[in-house]
């Protein structure tokens, strides 16, 4: 029995991080890049395109930004799943990102392992908070 290959659109303005996440999958068993984008707007085109299993959308773009870039794939597609990262654990951004519908968000410093995870978990249809994401997410509603 053959695995499911998770296809995955990164939606990232920094080229680094773009490169850094790309080449994480492309060693990842089990995944495969489907597309890459570095605005909102060629997000929405790329996930037209491809028809990723998950989009990778960084909250800081320039554009639309990442909230909105989720609102509107998760407006024409409702079933998207969607993993938002960010460089800051207190950004604001992220609480709107999981209203908007991303089912996780992770902090760009992770571990390749977190990634993988992270992606495995979302394309099993759960939500995924990593316990250091979901305890300063508690701090922040508190």
């Amino acid at each position: 029995m053959s695995e499911q290959v998770i296809r995955v659109l990164i939606v990232e303005d920094n080229v680094w991080m773009r490169v850094g996440l790309a080449a994480i999958l492309r060693n990842a068993s089990g995944m495969l890049v489907a597309g890459e984008a570095q605005s909102g707007e060629e997000a929405l085109q790329r996930f037209a395109e491809t028809q990723p299993s998950i989009v990778i959308v960084d909250l800081h773009l320039p554009g639309i930004d990442g909230v909105e870039t989720i609102k509107r794939i998760r407006s024409c597609s409702p079933g998207a799943r969607v993993l938002a990262i960010t460089a800051l654990s207190g950004d604001d951004k992220i609480c709107q990102a999981l209203e908007a519908g991303a089912a996780s968000y992770l902090l760009k410093g992770m571990t390749h392992t977190a990634l993988t995870h992270a992606l495995r978990r979302i394309d099993a249809g759960e939500r995924f908070l990593p316990t250091v994401c979901a305890r300063s997410l508690d701090d922040e509603v508190r």
